[in-house]
């Protein structure tokens, strides 16, 4: 299938259920090598994905998605969150969070002082193009 447009992709994004947006992200991090493990958790600020790659060390990820409405940004407080939750995982190595839309500046720069990784959903639509890996969004939409 061939790359859709950069405003039906976030609409479609901005709808996409919570389990299927983490198993869609689950299954982006094994395309490039990881073993993930989805965790199931239903709580706000929980890890929502584990990801590990066992290469010359062993590195440890954990994930954590934030959906918010198309026209919100997210906030620093889940910036907090994230990098929070990577203490209650044993030997994780960093923390990411993903969102459907974007983030605050004051968000990216707690991001960068506490070394939070952010990926926002129009990075999402760069690295599918970026991949070639559409298919891989649709099935999940």
């Amino acid at each position: 299938m061939s790359n859709i447009a950069r405003p039906e992709f976030r609409s479609e994004l901005a709808t996409i259920e919570s389990q299927q947006f983490e198993e869609f992200i689950a299954e982006l991090w094994e395309l490039d090598g990881w073993e993930t493990q989805v965790t199931g958790v239903v709580e706000e600020n929980a890890i929502d994905v584990i990801a590990v790659k066992n290469e010359l060390i062993q590195r440890k990820e954990v994930i954590q998605i934030k959906q918010v409405e198309p026209d919100k940004l997210v906030t620093p407080s889940a910036v907090s969150n994230c990098n929070s939750s990577r203490h209650y995982q044993q030997n994780a190595d960093s923390s990411i969070l993903i969102t459907n839309t974007g983030f605050s500046d004051d968000a990216e720069i707690l991001a960068d002082n506490l070394n939070v990784k952010t990926v926002s959903g129009e990075g999402l639509y760069e690295h599918l193009i970026e991949s070639n890996r559409f298919d891989y969004f649709y099935e999940y939409i």
